[in-house]
């Protein structure tokens, strides 16, 4: 069994004393529709995160998913019970 992938933030290395310069954030203005509003409530209800957190958690998560897609990587869901169905991102 492989073992768990753990997402981190780009270039910065879990042991690591040098920390990375920070890079001013880029500001934008979002619309969303009611479906993804009512996700950001929800992740503000269950993990305390701020909208702008969801969001950049979210976009990480996506990128390091099509990342691994496009380099052939098959991406599972393996339930309780043991059933493994596939992930594909469109």
């Amino acid at each position: 069994m492989e073992s768990p992938i753990e997402l981190r933030e780009p270039g910065i290395e879990p042991d690591s004393a040098e920390r990375p310069r920070p890079t001013p954030p880029t500001r934008l203005t979002l619309n969303i529709n009611a479906e993804a509003g009512e996700a950001l409530v929800y992740l503000q209800e269950t993990k305390g995160f701020t909208y702008t957190e969801s969001i950049r958690r979210s976009l990480l998560v996506l990128q390091f998913f099509t990342e691994k897609q496009a380099a052939g990587t098959r991406i599972e869901l393996v339930d309780k019970d043991g059933t493994r169905r596939e992930v594909v991102l469109v």
